[in-house]
């Protein structure tokens, strides 16, 4: 079993673990606009905040929510 970079095995966590940028600490929720709630449980090379502030998530599930590189607005809660 792989694991997460917060340490966590991430196949009990699809559908529900993100990957976001290291701004963020682990365990911030990201809410999406469907009403769906993501933990922050990872990290990435790609996974940052752009020049515009526009946060990029990477979403653990086995279909993807939204065409990549759509722009949703999320609620973040640390």
């Amino acid at each position: 079993m792989s694991r997460m970079a917060a340490g966590a095995a991430w196949e009990k966590w699809i559908d529900r673990a993100c990957a976001c940028p290291a701004e963020y600490p682990f365990g911030t929720k990201f809410i999406l606009p469907d009403g769906s709630k993501w933990v922050c449980m990872d990290r990435g090379d790609a996974i940052v905040t752009d020049q515009n502030g526009v946060i990029w998530l990477d979403l653990l599930t086995k279909k993807a929510r939204y065409p990549h590189g759509k722009i949703v607005r999320v609620e973040v809660r640390r």
